[in-house]
Parts: structure tokens; sequence; C-alpha cells
């Protein structure tokens, strides 16, 4: 696989970079991660990204986590090590090793990882959606965090694609548009552009941020 990975202030190949078996974010999925693309070199949005991440870490109860400037630091170095104009960044946040309970005490200081990896594009045309067959709950208390633990979406994705669509579309318990699997969702009604609340239960989209900010501005 091309590409690298940012591990504890070490650049390696993705291959290479492991973490402890005792890790909280692989025995029980605790720890929150996000992507982005890099455009000619530079990562979109970089510190609103590092910003999400670190509200989700706190949500989660992870301690110790590094600081803004220190997460910005290992993308951008992650990024010119893997020197690629359009890339895909994945980084992810997790307690640490610790007992192996779901109450144990964490040992180990966060893991932070940095994944960089060749950009593939996506679909050239419209994206076809399928209707999950499970709801979103708006009351989660993982609610608008990008948490590991990311198995309903998985799951749902993968059901839409058997039904031969290309994402799920996901509704909340109240019969409500909440996102996709793997992304916000926007609809053109009346010549005007909606977007689901965050009540409702999707997570803040960097880009959908953006959208809104265009859209407005337009």
């Amino acid at each position: 696989m091309d590409g690298v990975a940012w591990l504890n202030g070490r650049i390696l190949s993705p291959a290479e970079a492991s973490v402890s078996a005792l890790d909280h974010g692989y025995l029980y999925g605790l720890g929150c991660f996000e992507t982005l693309r890099v455009y000619q070199g530079r990562p979109f949005r970089l510190e609103r990204h590092v910003a999400r991440l670190l509200a989700g870490a706190r949500t989660l109860g992870i301690q110790d986590a590094p600081t803004a400037a220190a997460v910005v630091a290992a993308v951008t170095e992650a990024v010119d090590a893997a020197g690629l104009t359009a890339a895909r960044v994945r980084f992810s946040l997790t307690p640490g090793p610790g007992e192996p309970t779901p109450d144990g005490a964490r040992h180990g200081p966060p893991v932070l990882l940095v994944l960089v990896l060749p950009h593939a594009d996506g679909p050239a045309a419209g994206v076809r959606l399928a209707r999950a067959a499970w709801r979103v709950a708006s009351t989660s208390p993982l609610a608008g965090v990008k948490a590991a633990s990311y198995a309903p979406y998985l799951l749902a994705r993968r059901a839409a694609r058997a039904r031969g669509a290309d994402d799920a579309l996901l509704l909340n318990e109240r019969d409500e548009l909440v996102e996709t699997a793997t992304g916000n969702l926007f609809l053109v009604r009346d010549g005007v552009l909606v977007t689901p609340d965050l009540a409702s239960g999707p997570l803040p989209g960097v880009t959908r941020e953006a959208v809104l900010e265009l859209a407005r501005a337009l």
C-alpha cells in the first residue's frame, strides 16, 4: 500500500504501524477519527477537523489528549512525508492501552495515528441512496461524534450496496432525514438548498459547514 503513517512521532509505512492489543480503541471501539482531502499538497480545513476530533475526545472522556497544535503538526508532517499532491488523510485518537475490562484503568498515553493515502475519486455522476432499515438515535451520546465504533454505518452501507445503491440514507427515530452512512445530506427543494438540522443527529460535517458558508455568500 502506498502512503505513509505517522505514529508516536515516527514516519512508517501503513503496514508497519501498529498499536497495543490492549488499546481501548481496539478492545471497545473507544476513540474518534477524522478523514479529509489534500488538494495540491494542502489539507482541506485541517484546523476544523482537529477541533472536531478533540471535541469528540472530550465527549468520550479521553484524558491527556494532545493539543490542537500538536495534532496539526503531526498531520502536516505526515502529509509532507507522503509527498502527494492529492491524498486522503485519516487521523484517529484512542485512549491507549489499559486493563482489558470495560472500566479498566488506562496505563498508557493516548495514541494518535495519522494515515496519508493516495486519493481515489468517487462516482463521476450522481450517488444512489437506499434507506437503511434502522434508525440513528438523535439522543445518542455519540450523536455528532465521529466515533471509532462505526459498525452501524458500515452495515447500513453494505446493505445499501447489496441493493444496488452507492450509500445508505439514514433517518432518526422521528423519521427525519439525518445523513448518509459516509456523508452529510443536502436537498434542493423549490430552489432552496436545505440540510438536516444538527438536532436531528447528523455529524457536524466540515464540508457541510463549508457548503453552508458558500451558499449563504451566494
